[in-house]
């Protein structure tokens, strides 16, 4: 296993130089595509959405990219589903789209309902075809093990998961801590392992250095599986070709969802 430094960015970063991004060691982003208002339940398109989502394009961080949506479990999960869908059904995304589970809001004291409804956007997100899926979870355990209920429903999607650290080093990368549970605390109830963990956010400094216009930025690192190096060119053919279909079998086959998916846009 190795670790990959990305970002994941909002309107509260302002606009954003995804590459400085990358001069800095990003090699993903995750770009919020928007929410709901918590009192109204009225759901609206992040403010940065549309610019970073075309200046990602023209960015070194174009084939690692993917949306989160803030999610509001007290208002309509299939119209925020809905909307969503509509805004990434065509792009070239190369990563799963992001639940962004923060608040359970006017229902916190319903586990069972929280539950329901983040399912019932995430089911409403495969409704529509959207590849790469079911998606991802970003959360706390704080809130998580709290407020949702159990179900092995969640085993389906891959951990995105916020813990912070006080420091971090010189290469940007996380000090005290080597995963976000690694000293034995706020391990989360449903997952054994992460994909993916956020240790530095609000107060980090990091944002100009990362491209974008606020002080800070939020950190992560992403759990990659290693792939092996393909072979000498003096070896015979046969093992050189299969190295090769494995070193690249995870980019091939986001590469044929977006082929789907676009194929499956211009049919209809």
């Amino acid at each position: 296993m190795s670790l990959v430094l990305g970002v994941d960015v909002s309107t509260w970063q302002g606009r954003m130089d995804f590459q400085k991004a990358y001069n800095a060691g990003a090699r993903f982003a995750l770009i919020r595509a928007g929410s709901a208002n918590a009192v109204t339940g009225a759901i609206y398109t992040d403010f940065q959405f549309v610019r970073n989502r075309d200046a990602i394009k023209d960015s070194p961080l174009r084939d690692r990219y993917g949306f989160y949506w803030f999610i509001r479990v007290n208002h309509n999960p299939l119209a925020q589903a809905d909307y969503l869908a509509d805004l990434i059904i065509q792009e070239p995304y190369t990563e799963p789209y992001v639940v962004d589970f923060e608040t359970a809001d006017g229902i916190i004291n319903n586990p069972e309902l929280v539950a329901d409804r983040i399912i019932l956007f995430v089911d409403r997100m495969e409704h529509h075809g959207i590849p790469l899926g079911p998606g991802d979870i970003y959360t706390r355990t704080s809130i998580w093990n709290t407020v949702v209920a159990r179900r092995d429903y969640w085993r389906r999607m891959r951990l995105h998961i916020a813990r912070y650290v006080a420091r971090i080093d010189d290469n940007y990368m996380p000090v005290g801590l080597t995963g976000p549970w690694s000293d034995g605390k706020f391990i989360i109830r449903d997952w054994s392992d992460w994909n993916r963990w956020q240790f530095s956010a609000d107060g980090n400094l990091m944002g100009k250095i990362f491209g974008a216009e606020s002080n800070s930025i939020d950190l992560n690192l992403e759990m990659a599986v290693d792939t092996p190096e393909p072979p000498s060119s003096d070896d015979p053919l046969e093992p050189r070709v299969v190295a090769l279909e494995a070193a690249n079998i995870e980019q091939g086959a986001h590469l044929l969802a977006i082929e789907a998916r676009l194929a499956a846009v211009k049919e209809a």
